[in-house]
């Protein structure tokens, strides 16, 4: 299934949005062209395939060690592009 968020000027997602046992059908997440500052990983659903937050505002991604590979296995394309990233972490 797919889910498009885009142009919406979201500026944050809280921690829950996307909670345990609430899409796991998900596969296609557009969250480009909003007004995001940071994306934490494990915001990602494990049944993702295409993650899109491009064109964002985004300067910090976080959480990326907290996941176990097996949360990164189904994910084929991640689009991060035109960004302001200046830190990544976990």
């Amino acid at each position: 299934s797919y889910l498009d968020l885009s142009f919406n000027r979201l500026e944050y997602l809280p921690r829950d949005i996307f909670g345990i046992n609430k899409y796991t059908a998900l596969e296609t997440l557009s969250l480009n062209n909003n007004q995001l500052k940071e994306f934490a990983l494990y915001d990602i659903l494990p049944s993702i395939v295409y993650l899109n937050v491009s064109q964002s505002q985004i300067a910090s991604v976080t959480n990326l060690l907290a996941n176990s590979s097996d949360a990164f296995d189904q994910i084929k394309r991640v689009d991060f592009s035109t960004n302001a990233i200046k830190e990544l972490s976990n």
